[in-house]
């Protein structure tokens, strides 16, 4: 898993909870603010300097009532009385007849020229009716309503003030109410947006975090593929906004008079149930979508179907023989050609021809110069490069494994080199130090045999000690090198405490690394972190490290030991300055025999490192050096239990 940013006490599940229910609330008055601006400009309080007689709403209302005066006029022959009843004070009109020779006619009127009027409009037939055709009357005649509409006229009054309870009174209160409440109404919804917003953006940012959990959490629905998950957000937001416009309408219809709906919440619930219902399924794509990006790794179009199947069809692509590729491109060409060539399309026929032949020469000149490549390769020229970058898919891949082969035949050169070198050097440092304190104890065996006093055979027997325990040292190192190199090592994995080892470590060591003026400074950031490595061997390990600290660490100086988690190993971090100056690289030090102190004056065999890189291994753990300047630095890793 990467590394993402380290989650903090924000990141917390109540928190997010909090967050979510607040962008709910935010976002229910947002939509408040919303629908009473759309029915603040319907009802024309949009504007508060309009009165009601000039708002759009009157003017509908009126066109509305002018419709069903004059279709009812029409059907009925005239006969008005029969078929339609009136039974409101706020308006009057009059239906006129438009006669081209003797001039305007009233035919009807209601209610028309009392009162004092606050809107006066006039409707022409064909603008109101909108119909086409006969249209059969009550008492069986048929009209045409094209030429009816064309010859009629309805003018319409609206008296204020409005004393019947109607549609024209229910406008006028619904006018006031929006007219006085728009401008709060605006501001709240306007904090809330932008509150909305901010909310919205912090539940992005800290989506797939928690305090309690290490790294970015994913769970089953971020495994559901993206294309799929979509198509189904797609067809449950569908869902709800169906629901959402039926219930809308069944407000609307029962519920004419709009003050009431925005001013009672039990209105309002089943509308907001269902917008937070969508909003939440909403809420929750975006949510995986941004976890998928933060995950990296191509998560975003990688766990999509489409992705899976073109891949799956581009692997059988990839994988099919040679042959086989020839002889699909070539069945698709003959296709084509056929094709063209019954539609008598040459054209067509002759640009697939060419396109076809210009492939062929150039995937054969492409192959040609692979040819001449690995022929240069086979004759030693082990440094030839070719660029392959506008070669075809199986020619680059075949040159890319002729370079494989290229890079393997330089490894295998150096290696050799360098392991010629390394038996040289094993040959002349072994004898070196076996010849050292053999030759010292013949010396001194011969120095006994002959006349000398008491003191110096003292003197003798201790340096033929010392020299002994050396040899037999530099022999059991000997031993224990080629078994860990090998693996021949009996071990028992078990859960190991990091900490308690260290502390129990270092304890033995302290007064040597005291003697020697080092501080060691540790630093362990979890107190339980525990390894899976067998106590013993990941003892000699440390004791190893520790021996070659206090042999060639600057004295007077600090010693930093970190302890730290990285992926599912636990790396253990030793940082120590050179008494002397490194003039080796890291990859020599964890040679066999090779020590910082180039001149080997200093005590020890040089397997130390190698023999805890080796112990590491057999482990399923790593050893790694470092030198930067004086500055050495050991990286032991080992798996977490």
């Amino acid at each position: 898993m990467e590394k993402y940013r380290k989650a903090g006490m924000l990141d917390r599940l109540s928190i997010k909870m909090i967050s979510v229910i607040l962008l709910c609330v935010l976002a229910c008055v947002t939509l408040f603010g919303g629908l009473f601006a759309i029915y603040a400009y319907d009802t024309g309080a949009i504007n508060s300097e309009q009165t009601y007689y000039e708002s759009r709403d009157c003017y509908r209302n009126a066109r509305n009532r002018s419709y069903d005066a004059l279709w009812s006029y029409m059907i009925s022959d005239g006969k008005m009385e029969e078929v339609y009843s009136e039974t409101s004070a706020n308006y009057g009109y009059a239906i006129v007849e438009l006669a081209a020779e003797e001039g305007e006619k009233v035919v009807y009127t209601y209610n028309y020229g009392t009162g004092k009027t606050g809107l006066t409009a006039e409707f022409f037939g064909y603008d109101v009716l909108g119909m086409h055709g006969a249209i059969e009357t009550h008492d069986g005649k048929l009209i045409n309503a094209d030429d009816f509409a064309q010859k009629h006229v309805v003018r319409f009054m609206v008296y204020d003030p409005l004393v019947t309870d109607d549609e024209f009174l229910k406008g006028q209160h619904n006018h006031t109410y929006f007219s006085d409440n728009l401008n709060k109404v605006l501001v709240t919804t306007a904090v809330a947006f932008v509150l909305a917003i901010l909310d919205l953006v912090w539940i992005l940012y800290s989506c797939g975090y928690d305090v309690h959990y290490e790294g970015l959490r994913m769970n089953w629905i971020d495994r559901i593929p993206l294309d799929v998950l979509t198509i189904a957000a797609g067809v449950y937001e569908f869902m709800m906004m169906l629901i959402a416009r039926e219930v809308f309408e069944v407000i609307e219809y029962y519920y004419t008079d709009m003050v009431g709906v925005f001013t009672s919440l039990s209105m309002q619930l089943p509308f907001y149930a269902v917008a937070i219902a969508a909003g939440l399924g909403i809420l929750l794509w975006l949510v995986t979508i941004f976890k998928r990006i933060k995950y990296g790794k191509g998560e975003i179009y990688r766990n999509t179907v489409v992705y899976r199947v073109f891949k799956w069809i581009w692997d059988i692509l990839v994988n099919l023989k040679l042959i086989w590729k020839f002889a699909l491109g070539a069945f698709i060409v003959m296709m084509i050609l056929m094709f063209s060539l019954e539609e008598n399309n040459e054209f067509l026929a002759v640009t697939v021809s060419g396109m076809a032949m210009l492939y062929m020469a150039w995937w054969f000149i492409c192959a040609s110069k692979v040819k001449t490549a690995a022929e240069r390769i086979a004759a030693g020229d082990v440094d030839y490069e070719l660029n392959t970058k506008w070669m075809p898919y199986d020619i680059r891949k075949h040159y890319e494994e002729l370079t494989s082969l290229q890079d393997g035949l330089k490894v295998a050169v150096e290696k050799q080199m360098r392991s010629e070198h390394l038996k040289t050097d094993l040959i002349t440092n072994v004898s070196h130090d076996i010849k050292t304190p053999l030759t010292s104890i013949i010396n001194y065996v011969d120095l006994l045999q002959k006349e000398h006093t008491d003191e110096e055979e003292e003197k003798y027997l201790e340096v033929l000690s010392r020299q002994s325990n050396r040899l037999k040292k530099l022999t059991e190192d000997l031993i224990e090198a080629s078994k860990a190199s090998t693996g021949n090592i009996s071990m028992e994995l078990a859960s190991i405490d990091v900490k308690e080892i260290l502390e129990q470590s270092l304890a033995e060591y302290r007064e040597k690394f005291d003697a020697n003026g080092l501080e060691i400074i540790t630093d362990i950031r979890d107190d339980d972190v525990k390894v899976r490595a067998d106590g013993n061997l990941l003892w000699r390990i440390l004791n190893n490290l520790y021996s070659n600290i206090n042999k060639y660490a600057m004295a007077n100086t600090r010693v930093y030991i970190d302890v730290s988690r990285e992926d599912d190993n636990a790396l253990i971090s030793i940082k120590n300055i050179s008494r002397e100056q490194l003039n080796i690289s890291a990859d020599e030090l964890m040679e066999r025999f090779v020590r910082g102190d180039s001149s080997r004056h200093t005590e020890g065999s040089g397997l130390g490192l190698n023999i805890a890189s080796s112990l590491a291994e057999i482990q399923k753990g790593s050893l790694k050096l470092s030198v930067d300047g004086d500055l050495f630095k050991t990286e032991l890793r080992m798996p977490l239990a």
